[in-house]
């Protein structure tokens, strides 16, 4: 029997579904050493959660979450200066034990039908250089190398 994987928008500003995406987000943020705490993540989607501009999902499996995305119409922007619709992926994650099943490309073209929708053409996202599953996966999809993004963090 083949397995059927669910795509679910959240919305609503109060939906219980935010306790499911703030849980898979812990555990992409441990994978990347994100220092971002859960509480900010949490704050910052319920101050976001329903605005047009914003896309969250979450992939089920039997009920249970097992990935989730994040994506953002940037057309209108205050430092996006090309003169062309721009669609921005922030956070995008498959639970390990499911990758390699379809699952990210499902997820991935979920957000591609919402870009579309919105007259998006263009897509940025950022991938971290040492992510090899990550950089793998998008290049898979599609994706080339546009612009390199560097961080030095200050103290």
């Amino acid at each position: 029997m083949k397995r059927e994987f669910i795509i679910t928008q959240i919305n609503a500003k109060d939906s219980p579904l935010l306790d499911d995406l703030c849980k898979l987000r812990d555990g992409l943020s441990a994978h990347h050493n994100d220092t971002t705490s859960s509480r900010r993540f949490r704050e910052f989607m319920i101050k976001h959660l329903g605005e047009e501009t914003m896309l969250t999902f979450l992939i089920f499996d039997d009920g249970q979450p097992i990935g989730y995305g994040l994506a953002f119409d940037v057309t209108e922007h205050a430092y996006m200066p090309e003169w062309t619709r721009k669609g921005y992926i922030t956070q995008f994650f498959v639970s390990a034990a499911y990758r390699g099943q379809g699952i990210g490309e499902m997820g991935l073209n979920y957000i591609h039908d919402w870009f579309r929708a919105r007259g998006i053409i263009d897509v940025l996202l950022n991938v971290a250089i040492k992510n090899e599953v990550g950089n793998r996966f998008w290049q898979k999809n599609g994706y080339v190398p546009y612009a390199t993004r560097m961080i030095r963090r200050l103290k």
